[in-house]
């Protein structure tokens, strides 16, 4: 299995001893999950969380050339990956859960059906926020405050298509990955081991990297903890920090990076 991060500190970056942010610096966490069909069920093949800093009780202005995120995502090399691949999303829940301030996905409860039938063992991140997720209107003191963008902004479309209605620009390429269609395909070239499997699978990362960010960005502007001049070039973000770890996918050099001061 494929796992690919832009941290360089453990596990995921909540807890005191582990994050590099200020105490007053808070985490909306964005995830999401891409599945396939293997001929017999419904797989998930890649999976990502995005970590965006916000601020406890102010807006935070973003741009394309300061939007900077950490991320963790995994895809998985052959159908053997998938129980290790809701392991690794499961530890993230756990601790996001407890941790971050805002926890979100796009339309939970469909990838969550689709883990309870595939889990092998006990999940105990997808059981606690799955439980949860139909009151998570209602706030619970001490954990993180819960959004299904698929279901909260009025909208039931895809993330990539919501996203582009509210003025964040995640282009072609990765609104294209983003489709159901996509990824199907490269799950076929994975499956049957064609020879560009390698940009198959880096092409999964990105698709499930970009609606990660979409999540995460809907997320603060529906809580009003994020905002931005439309439109939010968010490719040009994705690019920009994951250039180095997708070559098949981005270019071999970094987008300009434009100076925050000016």
């Amino acid at each position: 299995m494929l796992r690919i991060s832009n941290l360089s500190w453990p596990d995921t970056p909540f807890g005191a001893d582990k994050r590099p942010f200020p105490r007053n610096v808070r985490l909306l966490t964005g995830m999401a999950m891409h599945c396939a069909d293997d001929g017999q069920d419904t797989v998930p093949v890649s999976a990502a969380a995005v970590f965006l800093p916000v601020k406890r009780t102010q807006r935070r202005h973003v741009e394309a050339a300061t939007l900077h995120f950490g991320f963790r995502l995994a895809v998985i090399e052959h159908s053997e990956d998938a129980q290790e691949l809701l392991r690794l999303t499961d530890g993230v829940l756990v601790q996001g859960r407890r941790h971050a301030e805002m926890l979100a996905w796009h339309s939970f409860p469909d990838d969550l059906h689709v883990v309870r039938m595939l889990a092998a063992g006990r999940l105990p991140g997808f059981t606690a926020v799955g439980d949860a997720w139909p009151r998570r209107a209602e706030r619970e003191r001490g954990l993180a405050t819960l959004v299904d963008t698929g279901h909260d902004l009025g909208t039931t479309s895809l993330a990539s298509t919501i996203a582009g209605d509210l003025g964040i620009d995640i282009g072609p390429r990765l609104h294209a990955l983003q489709q159901p269609a996509a990824i199907q395909a490269r799950f076929e070239e994975l499956a049957t081991g064609r020879s560009d499997s390698a940009r198959a699978v880096q092409e999964l990362a990105a698709g499930v990297l970009g609606q990660a960010l979409c999540v995460a960005l809907l997320t603060g502007q529906h809580t009003e903890r994020l905002a931005w001049q439309a439109p939010l070039n968010a490719a040009e973000a994705v690019e920009r920090e994951a250039w180095h770890l997708l070559p098949a996918v981005f270019s071999t050099n970094p987008p300009n990076t434009a100076d925050p001061n000016q």
